[in-house]
């Protein structure tokens, strides 16, 4: 469960689930070395609904530890939404748990929804209605990102590590600001000291 932490006024605390794989000799396997092979043999749909329930399960047990103002961002794939009984399943999880007003956040990957939009339409709408906000993570500058956002009434993006490498100054600044415009909060991921959070501060 990795930190978000606000850089202006937000109260609450974030976290987000992150997903890890420990081998028998207790080294931990990045994601990146065995999630692809999961994909290609159509695990994602266990895999998230793993996650989901284990995210869910840690949020009931801090809230009654009275640990309040706590919100999980928990990622799921197009695929495990493409289930016709997905949202039903994941309200269902929520009500369970009697986790009604800490709902979790749902993050998907940029590129996913683009690949998947109708559908990523239909479960944004069906999402909202039930009162969970979405988060796109991978984000980087293009049109087709910024119509999605309109489209799907996203509550916050992630930035790709790309993005906040190779842009400058005075670009990341404008993505920042138009994406505020749009009442869109705006993550950076890969901080790693003074330099870079004095950097990202600046630039909104």
């Amino acid at each position: 469960y990795q930190p978000i932490v606000a850089m202006r006024n937000l109260a609450g605390r974030r976290y987000e689930a992150l997903l890890r794989l420990r081998a028998p000799d207790g080294e931990y396997i990045p994601t990146f070395d065995f999630l692809p092979i999961a994909h290609a043999r159509g695990l994602m749909p266990r895999i998230d609904r793993w996650v989901m329930e284990h995210a869910l399960d840690r949020l009931r047990y801090e809230r009654r530890q009275r640990q309040r103002g706590l919100r999980f961002f928990v990622h799921q794939t197009m695929e495990s939404a493409a289930s016709d009984g997905w949202v039903a399943w994941l309200r269902d999880q929520i009500a369970e748990r009697d986790l009604i007003k800490v709902r979790p956040l749902i993050q998907f990957q940029v590129q996913d929804v683009m690949d998947h939009r109708d559908l990523a339409l239909e479960r944004a709408r069906e999402l909202h209605r039930l009162g969970i906000r979405i988060c796109l993570i991978q984000f980087e500058e293009n049109h087709d990102a910024q119509v999605l956002i309109k489209e799907m009434s996203v509550s916050m993006v992630k930035l790709s590590m790309e993005t906040i490498k190779k842009a400058s100054p005075g670009e990341l600044t404008s993505l920042v600001a138009g994406l505020h415009a749009h009442k869109t909060a705006v993550i950076a991921p890969g901080i790693d000291g003074p330099s870079s959070i004095a950097h990202l501060w600046g630039c909104g």
